[in-house]
Protein backbone atom coordinates (compact mmCIF):
# COMPACT_ATOMS: atom_id res chain seq x y z
CA UNK A 1 0.00 0.00 0.00
CA UNK A 2 2.72 2.59 1.41
CA UNK A 3 4.52 1.60 -2.23
CA UNK A 4 1.21 2.46 -4.58
CA UNK A 5 0.95 5.74 -2.82
CA UNK A 6 4.26 6.73 -3.37
CA UNK A 7 4.38 5.89 -7.04
CA UNK A 8 0.95 7.87 -7.16
CA UNK A 9 2.44 10.83 -5.68
CA UNK A 10 5.13 11.33 -7.65
CA UNK A 11 6.42 14.63 -9.21
CA UNK A 12 5.11 13.51 -12.70
CA UNK A 13 2.15 12.29 -11.42
CA UNK A 14 1.07 15.27 -9.49
CA UNK A 15 1.84 17.71 -12.50
CA UNK A 16 -0.14 15.46 -14.79
CA UNK A 17 -3.10 15.97 -12.30
CA UNK A 18 -2.42 19.55 -12.34
CA UNK A 19 -1.85 19.69 -15.89
CA UNK A 20 -5.30 17.79 -16.66
CA UNK A 21 -7.69 20.13 -13.67
CA UNK A 22 -6.46 23.11 -15.34
CA UNK A 23 -6.58 22.12 -18.80
CA UNK A 24 -10.55 20.79 -18.10
CA UNK A 25 -11.55 23.96 -15.78
CA UNK A 26 -10.10 26.40 -19.01
CA UNK A 27 -12.34 24.34 -21.48
CA UNK A 28 -15.66 24.64 -19.38
CA UNK A 29 -14.75 28.24 -19.01
CA UNK A 30 -14.27 28.20 -22.57
CA UNK A 31 -17.29 26.73 -23.39
CA UNK A 32 -19.42 29.06 -20.35
CA UNK A 33 -17.99 32.17 -22.30
CA UNK A 34 -19.36 30.79 -25.81
CA UNK A 35 -22.74 30.27 -24.17
CA UNK A 36 -22.92 33.22 -22.69
CA UNK A 37 -23.14 35.08 -25.91
CA UNK A 38 -25.43 36.32 -28.97
CA UNK A 39 -26.18 34.24 -31.39
CA UNK A 40 -27.21 36.33 -34.65
CA UNK A 41 -28.75 38.58 -32.26
CA UNK A 42 -31.84 36.28 -32.18
CA UNK A 43 -31.78 34.61 -28.71
CA UNK A 44 -28.91 34.10 -26.02
CA UNK A 45 -27.25 31.00 -25.97
CA UNK A 46 -26.76 31.02 -22.33
CA UNK A 47 -30.15 30.77 -21.71
CA UNK A 48 -30.20 27.48 -23.98
CA UNK A 49 -27.63 25.83 -22.40
CA UNK A 50 -26.11 24.29 -19.15
CA UNK A 51 -25.47 28.02 -17.63
CA UNK A 52 -29.22 28.09 -16.16
CA UNK A 53 -29.09 24.20 -14.80
CA UNK A 54 -29.05 22.84 -11.69
CA UNK A 55 -30.12 19.38 -10.21
CA UNK A 56 -32.02 21.57 -7.17
CA UNK A 57 -34.71 22.34 -9.35
CA UNK A 58 -35.94 18.55 -9.38
CA UNK A 59 -36.79 19.03 -5.92
CA UNK A 60 -39.91 20.81 -7.05
CA UNK A 61 -40.89 17.89 -9.43
CA UNK A 62 -40.33 15.35 -6.31
CA UNK A 63 -42.44 17.50 -4.00
CA UNK A 64 -45.10 18.04 -7.13
CA UNK A 65 -45.38 14.34 -7.94
CA UNK A 66 -46.41 13.19 -4.01
CA UNK A 67 -49.12 16.10 -4.27
CA UNK A 68 -47.76 18.28 -1.88
CA UNK A 69 -49.53 15.84 1.07
CA UNK A 70 -46.32 16.33 3.42
CA UNK A 71 -45.29 19.59 1.97
CA UNK A 72 -46.90 22.07 4.76
CA UNK A 73 -44.37 24.76 3.39
CA UNK A 74 -46.59 24.56 -0.20
CA UNK A 75 -49.73 23.71 1.87
CA UNK A 76 -49.63 26.82 4.35
CA UNK A 77 -52.70 29.60 3.90
CA UNK A 78 -51.08 32.34 1.83
CA UNK A 79 -50.91 35.77 3.28
CA UNK A 80 -50.90 37.66 0.45
CA UNK A 81 -53.49 38.00 -2.40
CA UNK A 82 -52.84 39.19 -5.97
CA UNK A 83 -55.15 42.20 -8.22
CA UNK A 84 -54.31 41.89 -11.54
CA UNK A 85 -54.53 45.41 -13.39
CA UNK A 86 -53.78 44.02 -16.92
CA UNK A 87 -57.45 44.18 -16.84
CA UNK A 88 -57.85 47.67 -16.67
CA UNK A 89 -58.23 50.26 -19.59
CA UNK A 90 -54.51 50.96 -20.86
CA UNK A 91 -55.29 54.59 -21.66
CA UNK A 92 -57.37 55.03 -18.43
CA UNK A 93 -54.98 53.45 -16.57
CA UNK A 94 -53.74 55.62 -13.75
CA UNK A 95 -57.62 56.93 -13.23
CA UNK A 96 -58.94 53.17 -13.14
CA UNK A 97 -56.16 52.34 -10.81
CA UNK A 98 -56.98 55.37 -8.52
CA UNK A 99 -60.65 54.25 -8.82
CA UNK A 100 -59.09 50.81 -7.27
CA UNK A 101 -57.08 52.09 -4.46
CA UNK A 102 -59.87 53.87 -3.42
CA UNK A 103 -62.22 50.56 -3.46
CA UNK A 104 -59.43 48.16 -1.44
CA UNK A 105 -60.24 50.35 1.21
CA UNK A 106 -63.36 49.16 1.89
CA UNK A 107 -62.22 45.08 1.91
CA UNK A 108 -59.71 46.02 4.64
CA UNK A 109 -56.32 44.69 3.73
CA UNK A 110 -53.32 44.58 6.09
CA UNK A 111 -51.38 46.37 3.46
CA UNK A 112 -51.48 47.44 -0.15
CA UNK A 113 -48.26 47.00 -2.19
CA UNK A 114 -48.29 48.52 -5.87
CA UNK A 115 -45.52 46.88 -8.41
CA UNK A 116 -45.73 48.93 -10.75
CA UNK A 117 -43.43 52.29 -11.98
CA UNK A 118 -44.97 55.63 -12.62
CA UNK A 119 -42.75 57.92 -14.87
CA UNK A 120 -43.17 62.03 -13.34
CA UNK A 121 -45.73 63.01 -15.98
CA UNK A 122 -48.51 64.83 -15.11
CA UNK A 123 -50.36 64.86 -18.42
CA UNK A 124 -51.17 61.53 -18.15
CA UNK A 125 -54.44 60.86 -17.96
CA UNK A 126 -55.57 60.12 -14.05
CA UNK A 127 -51.79 61.30 -12.56
CA UNK A 128 -53.91 63.68 -10.38
CA UNK A 129 -56.28 61.22 -9.32
CA UNK A 130 -53.76 58.52 -8.38
CA UNK A 131 -51.50 60.75 -6.40
CA UNK A 132 -54.87 61.85 -4.65
CA UNK A 133 -55.98 58.26 -4.09
CA UNK A 134 -52.46 57.67 -2.72
CA UNK A 135 -52.43 60.71 -0.40
CA UNK A 136 -56.09 59.99 0.37
CA UNK A 137 -54.73 55.92 1.85
CA UNK A 138 -51.72 56.64 3.22
CA UNK A 139 -50.35 53.07 3.86
CA UNK A 140 -48.78 52.26 0.05
CA UNK A 141 -45.60 50.58 -0.48
CA UNK A 142 -44.55 51.72 -4.25
CA UNK A 143 -42.17 49.27 -6.37
CA UNK A 144 -38.38 51.16 -6.43
CA UNK A 145 -36.26 50.07 -9.49
CA UNK A 146 -33.07 52.22 -7.71
CA UNK A 147 -33.12 54.98 -10.07
CA UNK A 148 -33.90 58.39 -8.35
CA UNK A 149 -37.27 58.96 -10.65
CA UNK A 150 -38.35 55.45 -9.80
CA UNK A 151 -42.22 56.30 -8.25
CA UNK A 152 -40.85 60.20 -7.34
CA UNK A 153 -44.99 61.45 -7.41
CA UNK A 154 -45.18 58.99 -4.65
CA UNK A 155 -42.42 59.39 -2.36
CA UNK A 156 -43.97 60.94 0.36
CA UNK A 157 -46.95 59.08 0.06
CA UNK A 158 -45.94 55.63 1.58
CA UNK A 159 -42.90 53.50 1.16
CA UNK A 160 -41.19 52.27 -1.75
CA UNK A 161 -39.29 48.76 -2.38
CA UNK A 162 -37.02 47.67 -4.58
CA UNK A 163 -37.93 45.20 -6.63
CA UNK A 164 -34.60 44.71 -8.56
CA UNK A 165 -33.78 41.10 -8.37
CA UNK A 166 -29.88 39.52 -8.60
CA UNK A 167 -28.73 39.23 -11.87
CA UNK A 168 -29.73 35.39 -13.08
CA UNK A 169 -31.26 33.75 -15.68
CA UNK A 170 -34.45 31.74 -13.45
CA UNK A 171 -35.00 33.41 -10.34
CA UNK A 172 -34.14 31.04 -7.74
CA UNK A 173 -32.79 34.23 -5.46
CA UNK A 174 -34.04 37.54 -3.66
CA UNK A 175 -32.19 40.39 -2.56
CA UNK A 176 -31.09 39.98 1.39
CA UNK A 177 -32.41 43.49 2.49
CA UNK A 178 -35.10 45.03 4.19
CA UNK A 179 -35.34 47.75 1.54
CA UNK A 180 -36.55 45.50 -0.68
CA UNK A 181 -40.79 45.51 -1.56
CA UNK A 182 -41.18 41.91 -0.14
CA UNK A 183 -39.52 42.45 3.21
CA UNK A 184 -41.63 45.52 3.34
CA UNK A 185 -44.83 44.07 2.55
CA UNK A 186 -43.57 41.32 5.44
CA UNK A 187 -43.02 43.79 7.73
CA UNK A 188 -46.31 45.42 7.50
CA UNK A 189 -48.09 41.94 7.53
CA UNK A 190 -46.51 40.64 11.04
CA UNK A 191 -44.31 42.54 13.32
CA UNK A 192 -42.51 39.42 14.40
CA UNK A 193 -40.32 39.86 11.06
CA UNK A 194 -36.71 40.29 11.74
CA UNK A 195 -34.35 42.93 10.30
CA UNK A 196 -32.01 41.28 7.90
CA UNK A 197 -28.62 39.72 8.68
CA UNK A 198 -26.21 41.16 6.22
CA UNK A 199 -23.60 38.03 5.75
CA UNK A 200 -25.22 37.51 2.03
CA UNK A 201 -26.28 39.70 -0.61
CA UNK A 202 -29.07 37.33 -1.66
CA UNK A 203 -30.44 34.19 -0.03
CA UNK A 204 -32.55 31.04 -2.48
CA UNK A 205 -36.14 31.44 -2.81
CA UNK A 206 -38.17 28.61 -1.45
CA UNK A 207 -40.98 28.52 -3.67
CA UNK A 208 -44.52 27.82 -1.98
CA UNK A 209 -46.12 28.03 -5.12
CA UNK A 210 -46.28 26.24 -8.38
CA UNK A 211 -45.79 26.30 -11.91
CA UNK A 212 -47.02 29.75 -13.05
CA UNK A 213 -47.41 30.36 -9.42
CA UNK A 214 -50.87 31.90 -8.92
CA UNK A 215 -54.94 31.36 -9.79
CA UNK A 216 -58.18 32.65 -10.29
CA UNK A 217 -60.05 33.20 -6.48
CA UNK A 218 -63.16 31.40 -7.66
CA UNK A 219 -61.44 28.48 -9.68
CA UNK A 220 -61.47 26.54 -6.97
CA UNK A 221 -61.67 23.26 -9.46
CA UNK A 222 -57.65 23.87 -10.04
CA UNK A 223 -55.31 21.17 -8.56
CA UNK A 224 -53.17 23.82 -7.32
CA UNK A 225 -56.02 25.90 -6.01
CA UNK A 226 -54.91 25.14 -2.12
CA UNK A 227 -50.90 25.62 -3.22
CA UNK A 228 -51.06 28.71 -4.86
CA UNK A 229 -51.66 32.26 -4.83
CA UNK A 230 -55.48 33.68 -4.74
CA UNK A 231 -55.61 36.10 -7.78
CA UNK A 232 -58.63 38.68 -8.61
CA UNK A 233 -58.57 40.79 -11.98
CA UNK A 234 -58.92 44.25 -10.67
CA UNK A 235 -62.36 44.62 -12.93
CA UNK A 236 -64.15 42.33 -10.62
CA UNK A 237 -63.79 45.38 -8.25
CA UNK A 238 -66.07 48.00 -10.34
CA UNK A 239 -69.12 47.02 -9.69
CA UNK A 240 -69.75 43.59 -7.62
CA UNK A 241 -72.72 41.97 -6.23
CA UNK A 242 -73.24 41.75 -3.01
CA UNK A 243 -72.42 38.08 -2.82
CA UNK A 244 -68.91 38.95 -4.55
CA UNK A 245 -68.22 41.65 -2.44
CA UNK A 246 -69.06 39.90 1.04
CA UNK A 247 -66.73 36.80 -1.01
CA UNK A 248 -64.27 39.43 -1.77
CA UNK A 249 -64.33 41.34 1.76
CA UNK A 250 -63.97 38.09 3.21
CA UNK A 251 -60.69 36.46 1.00
CA UNK A 252 -58.91 40.32 1.17
CA UNK A 253 -59.47 41.45 5.40
CA UNK A 254 -56.43 41.20 6.92
CA UNK A 255 -53.97 39.90 4.22
CA UNK A 256 -51.59 42.01 2.08
CA UNK A 257 -52.23 42.57 -1.47
CA UNK A 258 -50.14 43.17 -4.34
CA UNK A 259 -51.62 45.05 -7.39
CA UNK A 260 -49.66 44.00 -10.78
CA UNK A 261 -49.51 42.84 -13.84
CA UNK A 262 -49.94 39.38 -14.58
CA UNK A 263 -51.63 39.08 -17.65
CA UNK A 264 -52.92 41.87 -20.50
CA UNK A 265 -57.24 41.38 -20.60
CA UNK A 266 -56.77 38.34 -18.22
CA UNK A 267 -54.61 36.66 -15.72
CA UNK A 268 -54.13 33.59 -18.24
CA UNK A 269 -52.67 35.35 -21.17
CA UNK A 270 -49.73 33.01 -21.74
CA UNK A 271 -49.09 35.53 -24.97
CA UNK A 272 -48.22 38.42 -22.44
CA UNK A 273 -44.60 38.24 -21.09
CA UNK A 274 -44.42 41.48 -19.52
CA UNK A 275 -43.23 41.31 -15.76
CA UNK A 276 -42.26 37.55 -16.19
CA UNK A 277 -39.85 35.35 -15.42
CA UNK A 278 -38.08 31.95 -15.56
CA UNK A 279 -38.24 30.03 -12.42
CA UNK A 280 -37.24 26.41 -10.83
CA UNK A 281 -41.07 25.51 -9.97
CA UNK A 282 -41.97 25.70 -14.21
CA UNK A 283 -43.06 22.14 -14.23
CA UNK A 284 -42.43 21.50 -18.10
CA UNK A 285 -38.40 22.34 -18.42
CA UNK A 286 -35.32 22.21 -16.36
CA UNK A 287 -33.22 24.46 -18.60
CA UNK A 288 -34.38 26.45 -21.80
CA UNK A 289 -37.66 27.66 -20.07
CA UNK A 290 -39.97 30.36 -21.04
CA UNK A 291 -41.01 33.40 -18.96
CA UNK A 292 -44.11 32.32 -17.22
CA UNK A 293 -44.42 33.73 -13.60
CA UNK A 294 -44.98 37.59 -13.39
CA UNK A 295 -42.98 39.16 -11.02
CA UNK A 296 -45.76 40.41 -8.12
CA UNK A 297 -45.84 36.48 -7.86
CA UNK A 298 -41.95 35.79 -7.26
CA UNK A 299 -42.03 39.12 -4.99
CA UNK A 300 -45.42 36.67 -3.20
CA UNK A 301 -43.26 33.84 -2.88
CA UNK A 302 -40.66 35.87 -1.36
CA UNK A 303 -43.17 37.77 1.05
CA UNK A 304 -44.19 34.46 2.33
CA UNK A 305 -40.31 33.53 3.08
CA UNK A 306 -39.54 36.33 5.17
CA UNK A 307 -43.06 36.07 7.34
CA UNK A 308 -42.17 31.96 7.58
CA UNK A 309 -38.49 31.52 8.58
CA UNK A 310 -38.62 28.11 9.30
CA UNK A 311 -39.40 27.43 5.85
CA UNK A 312 -36.67 29.30 4.70
CA UNK A 313 -33.58 27.43 3.18
CA UNK A 314 -30.44 28.05 5.00
CA UNK A 315 -27.71 27.70 1.93
CA UNK A 316 -24.40 26.02 2.81
CA UNK A 317 -22.10 27.91 0.32
CA UNK A 318 -18.80 30.00 0.61
CA UNK A 319 -15.25 29.13 0.68
CA UNK A 320 -15.40 25.69 2.64
CA UNK A 321 -18.15 24.65 0.05
CA UNK A 322 -16.12 25.35 -2.71
CA UNK A 323 -13.02 24.06 -1.33
CA UNK A 324 -14.42 20.75 -0.89
CA UNK A 325 -16.07 20.62 -4.37
CA UNK A 326 -12.77 21.24 -5.93
CA UNK A 327 -11.52 18.56 -3.34
CA UNK A 328 -13.63 16.10 -4.67
CA UNK A 329 -12.98 17.25 -8.42
CA UNK A 330 -9.31 16.38 -8.26
CA UNK A 331 -9.88 13.30 -5.91
CA UNK A 332 -11.77 12.04 -9.19
CA UNK A 333 -9.92 13.07 -11.49
CA UNK A 334 -6.85 11.44 -10.41
CA UNK A 335 -9.07 8.54 -10.03
CA UNK A 336 -9.68 8.23 -13.79
CA UNK A 337 -6.49 8.94 -14.43
CA UNK A 338 -4.57 6.50 -12.55
CA UNK A 339 -7.09 4.25 -11.29
CA UNK A 340 -6.61 0.66 -12.10
CA UNK A 341 -10.21 -0.28 -12.94
CA UNK A 342 -11.90 -0.20 -16.18
CA UNK A 343 -13.69 2.58 -18.18
CA UNK A 344 -17.07 0.72 -17.17
CA UNK A 345 -16.72 0.38 -13.45
CA UNK A 346 -15.27 3.61 -13.45
CA UNK A 347 -18.33 5.38 -15.45
CA UNK A 348 -20.50 3.18 -13.04
CA UNK A 349 -19.13 4.34 -10.09
CA UNK A 350 -19.33 7.90 -10.85
CA UNK A 351 -23.07 7.24 -12.13
CA UNK A 352 -23.88 5.22 -8.76
CA UNK A 353 -22.46 8.59 -6.64
CA UNK A 354 -24.21 11.01 -8.73
CA UNK A 355 -27.48 9.06 -8.07
CA UNK A 356 -27.12 9.28 -4.92
CA UNK A 357 -25.76 12.98 -4.65
CA UNK A 358 -28.80 14.26 -6.14
CA UNK A 359 -31.14 11.76 -3.56
CA UNK A 360 -28.94 13.47 -0.48
CA UNK A 361 -29.27 16.82 -2.10
CA UNK A 362 -32.97 16.71 -2.58
CA UNK A 363 -33.35 15.12 1.16
CA UNK A 364 -31.46 18.19 2.59
CA UNK A 365 -34.08 20.53 0.60
CA UNK A 366 -36.73 18.98 2.21
CA UNK A 367 -35.18 19.62 5.70
CA UNK A 368 -34.55 22.80 4.73
CA UNK A 369 -30.95 22.89 3.92
CA UNK A 370 -30.06 24.08 0.31
CA UNK A 371 -26.47 22.75 -1.47
CA UNK A 372 -26.18 23.97 -4.90
CA UNK A 373 -25.48 20.82 -7.17
CA UNK A 374 -24.62 22.62 -10.66
CA UNK A 375 -23.41 21.41 -13.68
CA UNK A 376 -19.57 19.79 -11.65
CA UNK A 377 -21.50 16.63 -11.61
CA UNK A 378 -22.38 17.02 -15.70
CA UNK A 379 -18.50 17.82 -16.12
CA UNK A 380 -17.12 14.97 -14.02
CA UNK A 381 -19.62 12.60 -15.85
CA UNK A 382 -17.49 13.56 -19.17
CA UNK A 383 -14.01 13.76 -17.69
CA UNK A 384 -13.10 9.97 -18.62
CA UNK A 385 -14.07 10.98 -22.10
CA UNK A 386 -11.88 14.08 -22.17
CA UNK A 387 -9.07 12.18 -20.02
CA UNK A 388 -8.80 9.90 -23.34
CA UNK A 389 -8.82 12.86 -25.93
CA UNK A 390 -5.98 14.97 -24.02
CA UNK A 391 -4.05 12.11 -23.26
CA UNK A 392 -2.05 12.31 -26.36
CA UNK A 393 -1.35 16.04 -26.28
CA UNK A 394 -0.03 15.47 -22.68
CA UNK A 395 2.26 12.97 -23.91
CA UNK A 396 3.67 15.14 -26.85
CA UNK A 397 3.70 18.06 -24.19
CA UNK A 398 5.28 15.91 -21.41
CA UNK A 399 8.18 14.37 -24.39
CA UNK A 400 8.61 17.81 -25.56
CA UNK A 401 9.94 19.15 -22.04
CA UNK A 402 11.39 16.43 -21.87
CA UNK A 403 13.69 16.87 -24.55
CA UNK A 404 14.25 20.28 -23.27
CA UNK A 405 15.18 19.26 -19.87
CA UNK A 406 18.22 16.61 -21.69
CA UNK A 407 18.93 18.97 -24.02
CA UNK A 408 19.98 22.04 -21.24
CA UNK A 409 21.78 19.29 -19.45
CA UNK A 410 23.51 18.10 -22.08
CA UNK A 411 24.66 21.99 -22.66
CA UNK A 412 25.80 22.56 -19.37
CA UNK A 413 28.36 19.32 -18.98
Amino acid sequence: MEEQKKKLFTRANLLKILAFYLAFHLLFAAITAVFSTTFMQLFTVKEIGSADFTFNDLYYRVVEKSNFEKAAHFRREKSVLLINTGSLNKDKFRLELAELLLRLEDYEPKVMAIDHEFSIDSLKTGSPELIEAAAYYGNLIFAFDNTPDSNANFMNLGERGTVLFPKQISIRYYKNSDSTFAHKIAVRVSEKVQTMKRQLDSFPIHYSAYGIGFCDWRDDLNKLYDINFKAIEAIDFIEPDSATRAELKKLIKGKALIIGHLGFGNMYNEFDIEDKFKVPVDPLAMSGRERTMPGPVIHANAVENFLHRDGMFFEINGFWFNFIQQLVYLLYLTFILFGSMNKFIKLFILGTLSILSLFFVIEMMRRGIYITMGTTMLQLLVLEELSEMFQPYYKKLEKYFKSRTKKKINESI
